[in-house]
């Protein structure tokens, strides 16, 4: 008989492997404050078997205030969280995490409001672009820690603070400083990711199955949590199949020659795509009233029925 195969481990769980030790030391969903508590630590327990107690202080002080040390920083928080965070992971359809990504623009609006309506404040997004395999997220209050892993190189980590309604531009641009000049291709690889994020609290995101680990209580989040309590597996949850399916079938169908010589010179059907969230004007009895309306999925529809999924988790 067979043996079966093992199945092949995710990424997020070989980096929680290789960073056990530490975060175990942690023990719990943590501040950037108790992350850099604990790397100091970790780092003067390195450093003072080889100097003296001042210059140990002196050199772990030193490392966790260097680009090296601040980018660790932010990854560590984003693996940390996520483990005790409920272990989330959202595996995106290859073709519409095409569709995302090349979506990813700098004048996509990040609120309080798109991130109180996300399924959970720490998670990771496994999708496909250039040489990245995925990144990690983890949300307190307004800032957003996101640390992307790629494909044979470090782990890049970067936090975004925002105290309003803001494009991404605009929300990088405050925190650096009006008198500084920002990279366009950075606001491009910001805003890409950012995408998924939003796009994760859209009211009608498909996502498959939706687990009781995807709602997080925040009066659970600063006290430390006993192993046995800990999940012993990753909760997996795909996104947008059913969506790629449409984008797919309507790439075959533009490929054709009927769709492109239609009869009686009609116009090729609007492709699928994201309306990203919004306000919306509407009149009324009332008077003219604004609402805002979350990112929704246009046009999918068309392909054999409905696609999207409305789902409501309880608190």
């Amino acid at each position: 008989m067979a043996k079966k195969s093992k199945p092949k481990k995710l990424l997020p769980d070989m980096v929680v492997a290789d960073n056990i030790e530490l975060i175990r030391h942690i023990g719990h969903t943590a501040t950037h404050m108790e992350i850099a508590d604990a790397m100091r630590a970790y780092a003067f327990d390195t450093f003072i078997h080889r100097y003296s107690f001042d210059y140990a202080c002196e050199k772990a002080n030193a490392y966790l205030l260097s680009e090296e040390g601040l980018n660790n920083l932010c990854v560590l928080k984003c693996i940390n969280n996520w483990y005790y965070g409920g272990r989330q992971i959202y595996v995106f359809d290859d073709d519409f995490a095409s569709l995302l990504s090349s979506q990813g623009k700098s004048d996509l609006h990040i609120s309080t409001e798109t991130l109180a309506q996300l399924p959970c404040s720490s998670f990771y997004v496994q999708r496909k672009y250039q040489d990245s395999l995925g990144f990690f997220v983890d949300i307190l209050d307004n800032d957003i820690c996101i640390a992307e892993f790629f494909d044979g190189d470090r782990p890049d980590g970067f936090v975004m603070r925002f105290t309003a309604d803001d494009t991404v531009e605009g929300i990088l641009q405050k925190m650096v400083g009006a008198e500084t000049t920002i990279d366009d291709s950075l606001v491009a690889e910001y805003a890409e990711m950012l995408q998924f994020v939003v796009y994760l609290s859209a009211v009608n995101a498909e996502i498959a199955p939706v687990t009781k680990r995807q709602v997080q209580k925040k009066t659970t989040a600063q006290h430390p949590q006993k192993p046995s309590a800990q999940p012993q597996k990753s909760a997996v949850a795909n996104i947008g199949y059913r969506i790629g399916v449409a984008v797919r079938k309507h790439r075959q169908i533009e490929s054709s020659v009927s769709y492109q010589h239609g009869p009686q010179g009609h116009s090729a059907p609007k492709a699928p795509h994201i309306r990203r969230a919004h306000f919306h004007g509407y009149h009324t009895n009332n008077g003219y009233q604004v609402k805002w309306l979350n990112t929704i999925f246009v046009n999918a529809e068309r392909d054999d029925g409905d696609i999207s999924t409305v789902h409501k988790v309880l608190q």
